[in-house]
């Protein structure tokens, strides 16, 4: 019985899709083998354990759990200043001459000579209402200074060497794989290890964390702005060229009216991505909210801890919703 040219081909595409399924198969059992491998070499499955083992036992309430210690400390968030009276300040604001108090309070004293016995005194606590929320203000402010300042730091290094980047307007061939490899290496390393480097150079405080973010965003800029310059239209670049125009006129007058538009969108996403980074700089010394956030880490004021990790959220939604709202702006005016 012979066969017509229809069957033969169903046959070889019914013949085809089974060895599709079979490397397909082959792919997802060896991936399954890597994966378990992996997770045996990493200890995962006793990682995982432990901290089911943690969140269990803060649910329930048990006492000597790290978690539930930071649930139990952590909330309510803490809104006031609260320090020692003989550490109040001796010059005080006009809201803290109108508002701040002094109260009595009791604490437990161990003794030097032997931990089992204790004693319970009373000390008194100068109070500023609502003086951390202000405190959390200002490092907040601070951190949004690091972010805007690190941004045009990256525009000020990317935009004269974006054009060194591209095949159309680089001097040489080497000249364009020196400023590639140069915001390559820009990208590669974390803003976090920089600013650890940058500490030691330039001392703890903002300047650290905004050269960290300048280089780190400067890499990002150019390869953006080079990729989109070398994948637009060449017409535009070939006409002006041949009136005679130099690169830099065509630069002017072909590129910029194209990369403005994507320059304002990157600078956009870039700034919304400082903002965050700022925010980690400052546990390395580098400024902002996250020096705070370390301090009050380490001394387990976890109360504090909270407030500043609601800041930062406000901060960030905040930021993102105006750039939602600039960006969408620019979009309509556009059309």
């Amino acid at each position: 019985m012979e066969f017509g040219p229809h069957h033969t081909t169903a046959t070889r595409i019914f013949q085809q899709r089974r060895r599709d399924r079979r490397l397909h198969l082959s792919l997802l059992l060896l991936l399954l083998c890597i994966g378990v491998i992996s997770a045996s070499k990493l200890d995962l499955p006793a990682s995982f354990a432990s901290g089911m083992s943690e969140f269990a036992s803060a649910v329930n309430g048990s006492s000597g759990s790290g978690l539930g210690n930071f649930v139990e400390t952590a909330f309510p968030p803490a809104i006031h200043t609260r320090v020692l009276q003989q550490y109040a300040p001796s010059t005080k604001s006009l809201w803290e001459e109108y508002f701040s108090y002094t109260v009595t309070e009791s604490y437990v004293r161990f003794e030097s000579t032997a931990f089992d016995q204790t004693e319970t005194e009373e000390r008194l606590i100068y109070v500023v209402p609502l003086g951390y929320i202000y405190e959390t203000a200002i490092k907040i402010i601070e951190t949004l200074e690091i972010a805007a300042w690190g941004t045009v730091l990256a525009l000020l290094i990317a935009i004269p060497l974006v054009p060194a980047a591209t095949r159309r307007f680089a001097p040489s061939l080497g000249v364009r794989a020196f400023v590639r490899g140069f915001a390559s290496f820009n990208r590669a390393v974390p803003e976090l290890i920089s600013a650890m480097l940058l500490v030691l150079i330039f001392g703890f405080g903002a300047l650290a964390g905004i050269i960290a973010l300048g280089l780190h965003s400067a890499g990002f800029f150019i390869k953006f702005i080079a990729d989109d310059i070398e994948n637009s239209p060449s017409e535009p670049y070939r006409a002006l060229s041949s009136f005679g125009f130099s690169n830099w006129q065509v630069v002017r007058w072909a590129v910029v009216p194209h990369v403005i538009p994507q320059l304002v969108a990157y600078s956009q996403y870039i700034l919304e991505r400082n903002v965050r980074s700022a925010a980690i700089l400052g546990i390395v010394g580098a400024g902002g909210i996250g020096m705070e956030l370390k301090g009050r880490w380490d001394l387990g004021q976890f109360d504090h801890v909270t407030t500043i990790v609601i800041a930062i959220f406000i901060c960030v939604v905040a930021m993102e919703y105006l750039s939602n709202r600039l960006r969408a702006k620019i979009i309509d005016e556009a059309n």
